[in-house]
């Protein structure tokens, strides 16, 4: 009974510090969203490009002069497509 009183406590006591660790992250701006979160998720090219599975290629450019966004063709969304496939296919040999 004891060992399971100490342990629910030490519980308790390990998510109160947790939470006072999670709200200094929070005033010190740590889980802050600016625009350098949307840098180091996109990629170079891909950041301000509308994607639209759907839609044909006149679309896309009407789209894309709506937002005021240059569309840029270029060689590198292509290939990090087929890097992107070449990944997904070693993941899925790796599984099988």
């Amino acid at each position: 009974m004891d060992f399971t009183v100490s342990v629910l406590l030490g519980t308790f006591i390990l998510s109160i510090a947790a939470l006072f660790v999670f709200i200094w992250s929070l005033s010190n701006g740590l889980f802050g969203d600016g625009f350098q979160a949307a840098t180091e998720i996109f990629v170079p090219n891909e950041l301000g490009r509308v994607e639209d599975p759907a839609a044909t290629a006149a679309q896309i450019k009407g789209l894309q002069e709506a937002t005021g966004t240059a569309s840029e063709e270029g060689s590198s969304v292509s290939s990090i497509t087929i890097f992107g496939k070449l990944i997904l296919f070693c993941n899925v040999v790796f599984l099988c």
